[in-house]
C-alpha cells in the first residue's frame, strides 16, 4: 500500500512542478504568454493535481482507488490529446495556421467554455510557434510526455488496485 501512496504523491508533485514551471519560469521569468492550448494544459494539470491529492491524503482502499484511477486516466488521456494536437500544430507550416485570434480568457467571456475550448483546439498562429525548447523538445512535446507519465502512473495504480481488491475483505 505504501508504494501506491507514493505513486499518488509522485503524480501530485509532477502536476505541481509542471504548473510552477509554466507560471513562474516560462511566464513570469521569460515573459512567454501561454497560448489557448497551454491554458487548457494547465487546467488539466490542476484537475489531475486535485485528484492525486485526494487519493494521497484520503488513502482509499483498493476499490475506491479504482474510481480515482478512472478519473486520472480519462483526464490525463484528454491531456495527451490536447498536447498531441499542439505538437501537430507546431509541425504544420506557418502559413497553414490562421491568425492568433483572441486569447482564451477573452473567448471564455464571449462564447463560453465550449466555444473557447473548440476555438483553442482549432489552433491559431500563437499555438503553432515554438517559443522555448529544452533538449530540442518544445513545451507541448514535454507536456505530452508528462501527461503520458501521469497516465502510466494511474494505469499502474489501477492494475494494483484490481489485483488487491480481494485482500480488503
Amino acid at each position: 500500500m505504501r508504494r501506491i501512496q507514493n505513486l499518488h504523491l509522485l503524480g501530485l508533485v509532477i502536476c505541481l512542478a509542471a504548473l510552477a514551471f509554466g507560471y513562474f519560469y516560462l511566464e513570469r521569468t521569460l515573459g512567454l504568454e501561454p497560448c489557448p492550448l497551454c491554458i487548457l494544459d494547465r487546467i488539466i494539470f490542476i484537475a489531475l493535481a486535485g485528484i492525486f491529492a485526494l487519493a494521497y491524503f484520503q488513502r482509499p482502499k483498493a476499490g475506491e482507488r479504482i474510481g480515482y484511477d478512472v478519473g486520472t486516466l480519462v483526464i490525463s488521456l484528454g491531456g495527451v490529446g490536447i498536447a498531441a494536437r499542439h505538437v501537430y500544430l507546431q509541425n504544420r507550416p506557418a502559413d497553414a495556421l490562421g491568425d492568433c485570434g483572441a486569447g482564451f480568457w477573452h473567448l471564455l467571456d464571449q462564447v463560453g467554455l465550449e466555444g473557447a475550448v473548440a476555438s483553442a483546439l482549432q489552433g491559431g498562429g500563437d499555438c503553432g510557434s515554438i517559443q522555448w525548447t529544452f533538449l530540442g523538445l518544445s513545451i507541448p512535446t514535454l507536456t505530452l510526455g508528462l501527461f503520458a507519465v501521469l497516465f502510466l502512473l494511474s494505469l499502474t495504480d489501477m492494475i494494483d488496485a484490481i489485483r488487491n481488491r480481494h485482500k480488503e475483505f
